[in-house]
């Protein structure tokens, strides 16, 4: 003969107030209820209780913060690997610290203008042009060149 396992007095109070409720449903609604539990954000208890009036909950609050969440995570990763990938920056000659160089910028048209004047253009283009002969006064458009 198996002994049953003691319980305490305060869960067998929970349980008398708080009773199981099973449901038996056609599995097409069964899923269509646990994706609406998952687009929601609820657990199934929230839902019951909510139905009934006991809890209140602003779905589209939770929705929109939920969302909002997202988007700033994903623009913040975004960003970063932009960042890290695309800024074009240059030392300050007095402090050492980095300063970006923003698109139309003063600085920007600078650069664009002593490059042109140095003549630089593409290394393909230099090879294409070594390879035809010609020996223009040009340098090299060189990932190193700073």
């Amino acid at each position: 003969m198996t002994k049953k396992r003691h319980k305490p007095p305060s869960r067998i109070r929970y349980q008398e107030n708080n009773p199981t409720v099973s449901v038996r449903m056609p599995r097409a609604w069964k899923e269509e209820f646990n994706k609406y539990l998952k687009e929601t954000h609820l657990t199934a208890g929230d839902f019951f209780r909510i139905a009934f009036r006991k809890q209140k909950k602003n779905y589209k609050k939770v929705r929109s913060e939920v969302h909002q969440n997202g988007l700033n995570e994903g623009f913040h990763n975004g960003y970063e690997k932009a960042r890290k990938n695309y800024r074009i920056w240059y030392y300050c000659a007095f402090c050492k610290k980095e300063i970006d160089l923003l698109p139309n910028s003063n600085e920007h048209r600078d650069i664009i203008e002593y490059i042109k004047e140095k003549g630089w253009i593409h290394e393909t283009c230099a090879k294409r042009r070594q390879s035809q002969g010609v020996q223009p006064p040009y340098e090299y458009h060189r990932k190193d060149y700073l």
